[in-house]
């Protein structure tokens, strides 16, 4: 490479047939390769090249450091149903659901993870215990089908259980037994401190009321 710009990135070079998961990974097709891809750990962001020729390398490299790339964002496609105890997420979807201003219980899963499967069957009674609940939303994404496009949730493992207090975004992980017990006591323990955080937060807006009509 002929640019001259300083190296700030490690380099990867893989053979996506001796290598699936990679391409996988990166949501990338066959048709699409070859690609070059820039994963931005620190903002977690994807860009690409697909179909990539030597003579646009640069060219790109310049656009993405100009910040003229857009980044790039693996989603599913939402279910056209989702109509469940537990809502399914997508990364598309993941704004409108999760940060929606609602409290959220959301589970990240694998679909290969031992422990997701067992954990379920578990969820879905979860689900179904608050389906009449309407302050809080059950709610599970695929994070190896979707990329998480928010970087306030830190999926190292799986599963990753949050919960999401729809008034402030606040984000509590989840790190205790995965019962359905100790599952439904969380979400309610959550749910009272919201309803308190609601209540001082309008108790505070009508003594501020109370002040300018005072002063009027």
């Amino acid at each position: 490479c002929k640019n001259s710009r300083p190296l700030r990135f490690n380099t990867l070079w893989t053979d996506p047939s001796a290598n699936p998961q990679v391409a996988k990974y990166f949501g990338l097709e066959d048709s699409e390769l070859p690609a070059i891809a820039i994963h931005d750990a620190q903002n977690d962001g994807k860009f690409f090249l697909k179909n990539a020729k030597p003579g646009a390398v640069n060219k790109w490299l310049d656009d993405w450091e100009a910040g003229k790339i857009e980044k790039f964002i693996k989603s599913e496609e939402a279910p056209k149903d989702n109509s469940g105890p537990v809502k399914v997420v997508t990364a598309n979807t993941f704004d409108e659901i999760v940060l929606g201003g609602k409290d959220v219980l959301i589970e990240f899963y694998a679909p290969w993870c031992g422990h997701c499967k067992s954990l379920a069957p578990i969820y879905e009674e979860l689900g179904t215990k608050f389906a009449d609940n309407e302050s809080v939303t059950i709610a599970k994404m695929d994070a190896t089908a979707n990329d998480v496009p928010s970087n306030k949730f830190e999926v190292k493992g799986f599963p990753t259980i949050a919960f999401v207090a729809g008034p402030t975004g606040e984000i509590t992980v989840y790190e205790g037994d995965r019962s359905l017990p100790d599952l439904s006591t969380f979400v309610t323990m959550k749910l009272k401190g919201q309803q308190g955080s609601r209540r001082e937060a309008d108790g505070s807006r009508h003594r501020g009321e109370e002040v300018s009509k005072d002063e009027l």
